[in-house]
């Protein structure tokens, strides 16, 4: 077994589709695979399809973009075996990408009136199914030669540090989001856990009904598993992991499809 279940499709912020996402895990050995497309659970029903025509496991998922308001900090809550029906989960993240949407159209709003060579029609091809994101900003800005890179000097100065374009989002809770993947009978994993500092809150995840953490992901540094592991053990936890995939997007350099990825998972269905 070689699982990866931490993909990520056009369908929010992927720059490959989900075929040519299937198609690249086949070729790169990955047994089972989970879509985690970021607040959206569109394409369950493809996505089963395509799985099954390549002779993959598939595990439909979601990435609940999420924050922790007592520590002031992002941290997002994997769902596996999600479904899209239930109303609870629709609520919560079509209130997300709404906002997000509107950020994005805001944003390049910015762009056009502080000078930039851009148009919406630049987004007719770039956007996720519920919208754009600053990644398809990025990437058009990138095509037109206003910036080099994704993450790079131009995106810290705009879109990060209260630049011209650092607009919030009021994401759910963190707390909200396992409550609402518990209830629906998915299973709640924190994911990336120190991406954004969140190993300190698995505590108060795991009262509201975490199941998981991930323990394998690209940003992930050597010398944290130790304590992953331990809070893992404490707390009745599985470990699960992934590749965070985007495609051209990604942000680390090694997040690569099946880059990470785990080799069992307790709680598989």
């Amino acid at each position: 077994m070689k699982a990866d279940f931490h993909v990520h499709t056009s369908n929010s912020d992927c720059s490959l589709s989900p075929e040519a996402v299937f198609t690249l895990a086949r070729d790169r050995g990955i047994t089972h695979m989970a879509i985690t497309d970021h607040d959206t659970v569109y394409g369950i029903e493809s996505h089963d399809r395509l799985a099954k025509s390549l002779g993959i496991h598939y595990v439909p998922g979601i990435e609940i973009s999420a924050y922790d308001y007592e520590r002031e900090t992002p941290c997002h809550i994997v769902g596996l075996y999600v479904h899209d029906q239930d109303e609870a989960l629709n609520r919560m993240i079509e209130k997300t990408t709404a906002q997000r949407h509107e950020n994005s159209r805001r944003q390049i709003q910015r762009l056009i009136a502080l000078g930039y060579d851009l148009s919406f029609e630049d987004f007719k091809e770039k956007k996720g199914i519920h919208g754009i994101y600053k990644q398809h900003i990025m990437d058009v800005l990138i095509q037109k030669g206003h910036a080099r890179e994704y993450y790079g000097d131009f995106y810290q100065k705009m879109f990060k540090n209260k630049g011209p374009l650092d607009l919030a989002i009021e994401y759910p809770s963190h707390i909200e989001a396992v409550r609402v993947l518990r209830a629906m009978g998915a299973i709640p994993i924190l994911a990336h856990p120190t991406l954004y500092g969140n190993l300190d809150s698995v505590p108060e995840l795991v009262e509201a009904g975490l199941m998981g953490i991930e323990a394998s992901y690209p940003s992930l540094d050597e010398k944290d598993l130790p304590r992953i592991r331990n809070l893992a053990g404490a707390h009745g936890l599985v470990l699960s992991g992934g590749s965070d995939f985007h495609g051209d997007y990604a942000k680390e350099s090694n997040a690569a499809l099946g880059s990470c990825y785990v080799e069992a998972f307790e709680l598989l269905r």
